[in-house]
């Protein structure tokens, strides 16, 4: 029976020595959809996760670029390189293990509607408790724990989003559900050229309600010749986001 058993045991052993051990059930992998979006785009993993990104044959030319944050564009936390095409992406994919808890950005700085999120720890439940002391007439104490409950309703564009005309800046009229933060990006693509480049970037403060909007010069340039793509995206205070908007227009 003993010599039954050991043999049993050697041969689980060296089972398991051929299949190897399975890679973590929390790292992710990303992968480009045409020109069109990342699948997932959404991503929540725990510190000291991975996340590889892939561009298949029919993915185009692509990169990418990761922001800390909510702020697109920055590249602070990792970046692919140039522009590259699937032949040109490395056989196992552009990989970047994520340390450090809390929230990113990730896109294609060629493509303004391939962007995602990825959330790094849970950063804890969704309500909290505070406690308040409350003193009677007679100096009784009495103790109370109020329930507040975390905000996660994102914020959202009301109305018809438009541009008033003006050669010198961009000029918005828009609405928000919520005081937020705007996150606006422009991109221009010059007479000629087949592709958009990012000309700036601002993220103003608005309120609740309809808002006109003018953005800074930084971010809109001297408004030249081409055509121009706005993205814009609504944060809140909670770091809930809206859906994304565009405003498209051409400068003669």
């Amino acid at each position: 029976m003993r010599l039954w058993l050991s043999a049993l045991v050697a041969g689980v052993a060296a089972a398991m020595l051929v299949a190897g051990f399975p890679a973590s059930a929390s790292d992710q992998t990303v992968t480009a959809e045409g020109s069109t979006d990342w699948n997932p785009n959404s991503l929540s993993i725990n510190p000291g996760d991975t996340v590889t990104w892939m561009n298949p044959i029919s993915g185009g030319e692509h990169n990418v670029c990761v922001s800390k944050g909510t702020t697109q564009g920055v590249c602070d936390e990792y970046k692919s390189g140039d522009p590259q095409l699937p032949a040109q992406w490395p056989a196992g994919g552009y990989s970047h293990k994520f340390d450090t808890a809390g929230t990113y950005v990730f896109e294609c700085t060629l493509h303004t509607n391939m962007t995602g999120t990825i959330t790094v720890g849970g950063g804890g439940g969704t309500t909290t408790s505070s406690t308040s002391t409350t003193t009677t007439t007679q100096t009784q104490t009495q103790t109370q724990t109020t329930q507040t409950t975390a905000d996660t309703t994102p914020p959202s564009f009301t109305g018809k989003l438009r541009r008033r005309a003006n050669r010198r800046s961009i000029v918005i009229d828009l609405g928000s559900s919520e005081d937020a933060t705007l996150k606006a990006t422009v991109f221009r693509r010059a007479p000629g050229a087949h592709s958009f480049t990012r000309v700036g970037q601002t993220s103003p403060a608005v309120h609740a309600g309809r808002h006109v909007v003018t953005l800074p010069r930084r971010a809109g340039g001297r408004l030249r010749s081409g055509a121009y793509r706005v993205r814009l995206v609504l944060v809140d205070a909670a770091g809930n986001r809206s859906g994304t908007r565009f405003l498209i227009f051409k400068v003669a």
